[in-house]
């Protein structure tokens, strides 16, 4: 299953090539600028454009099923399961895409609650299976089924909101246009995707599974903390593309510091906690786990930046500067693997922990340095309580 679920990942991701994120930041911008009808127009060039390469990819991962799951993975298992996940991939990278438009349609509650319509048809398609026939694929079945259910239900009601709505008119979106925004923040997903799992893989290959395991436990714990930073994101990312292409500064300004401010400290006793009981907290999967406690520590100093940073990230993509943030995530990719090659044999999971913690700390201090030069404030957090930091 979590085999299944990486490799999707890695094709849905270039199915949708970064339109999901170029959508947001496009909807909003063109909304001020032009007729309300923008938005029509600009989904359905962006399904257009999903749907093509979700085609292409899904293609590839099709034919390449084989190899995947032979000389990649050496499950034999896999060899059944891989070529059908590849015809989802397309439904999947739809109903990417329709959520990303509800969110910048500034649609919160519709997105929510299509998440939640997800996971109840999973369940439902869960019970279904299990008692018609009991099967250990039955959870891979059922996700399966969810995508292409709830794909169709969510694209057939963001067409049909869209075009009620928002008549067509003369003003033209190109689809070059969506694809050179979008291109940049599929490059930056990407690298991101490669350094989340960069100090696994090399941990994998240079260590025994018994460290892995241990490691990973830690990113679990310290990766609650980014997923405050990520809802706040799936609900002010259209808000700063809104407000900047508005011409309003002190409202972009204000919303970016405060919603850092508000990230900061819920998030704040959670690494406290971290940090003093991590040990205590890792001896829940067992004694052994404990050694994982300095690698805890680090993991959570890096994401606590990370989120007291503030959506720098966001930031600079919602505002036209997407191609700024993905040359810095870039030089910090560079950093995450050299780090890693040089430490793990030496230190290792706390070699890995380390890595990551400075290239985290590196790419978000490096955007807020470029946000302060570039729009004459800082959005993080640090700058609103300490002078020396303004």
């Amino acid at each position: 299953m979590a085999i299944i679920n990486s490799v999707m990942v890695v094709f849905g991701l270039t199915s949708t090539l970064g339109v999901n994120n170029a959508i947001i930041r496009l909807i909003p911008e063109y909304k001020k600028k032009y007729p309300s009808s923008s938005s029509y127009l600009i989904f359905k060039k962006s399904f257009k454009i999903v749907f093509i390469f979700s085609l292409i990819s899904g293609f590839v991962f099709f034919i390449s099923s084989s190899f995947i799951s032979h000389t990649i993975f050496t499950n034999k298992q896999l060899e059944f399961l891989l070529p059908i996940a590849a015809i989802f991939v397309i439904p999947q990278a739809i109903m990417t895409i329709s959520n990303e438009t509800l969110r910048a349609l500034k649609k919160i509650k519709l997105f929510a609650f299509n998440q939640l319509v997800y996971s109840i048809v999973f369940l439902i398609i869960l019970l279904l299976l299990t008692q018609l026939d009991f099967n250990l694929y039955n959870p891979i079945y059922a996700v399966f089924a969810s995508i292409l259910f709830v794909s169709v239900v969510v694209v057939s009601f963001v067409f049909n909101f869209l075009k009620k709505k928002y008549r067509d008119d003369k003003q033209s979106v190109k689809s070059k246009q969506i694809i050179s925004l979008a291109l940049p923040m599929f490059m930056t997903s990407s690298i991101h995707l490669i350094i989340a799992n960069t100090d696994i893989w090399c941990l994998g290959i240079m260590l025994t599974e018994e460290y892995v395991g241990i490691y990973s436990v830690a990113i679990k714990l310290t990766l609650l903390s980014s997923f405050i930073l990520t809802a706040f994101n799936g609900i002010i990312a259209p808000k700063f593309s809104e407000l900047f292409y508005s011409g309003k500064m002190s409202d972009l300004k204000s919303v970016a510091q405060n919603s850092a401010k508000l990230t900061f400290w819920i998030t704040f006793p959670m690494t406290v906690i971290l940090i003093f009981f991590g040990k205590f907290i890792l001896g829940f999967w067992g004694e052994f786990f404990e050694i994982g406690y300095l690698a805890l520590v680090m993991l959570a100093i890096g994401q606590f930046v990370n989120v007291a940073a503030g959506s720098v990230g966001l930031f600079l993509e919602m505002t036209g500067n997407q191609n700024v943030y993905r040359n810095i995530v870039f030089a910090g990719g560079i950093i995450n693997i050299i780090l890693n090659v040089a430490l793990i044999p030496k230190y290792g999971i706390n070699g890995a922990a380390f890595a990551s913690m400075v290239s985290i700390s590196f790419w978000n201090i490096a955007a807020s340095i470029y946000i302060k030069k570039t729009f004459g404030f800082s959005i993080s957090y640090f700058s609103q309580i300490i002078p020396c930091y303004k």
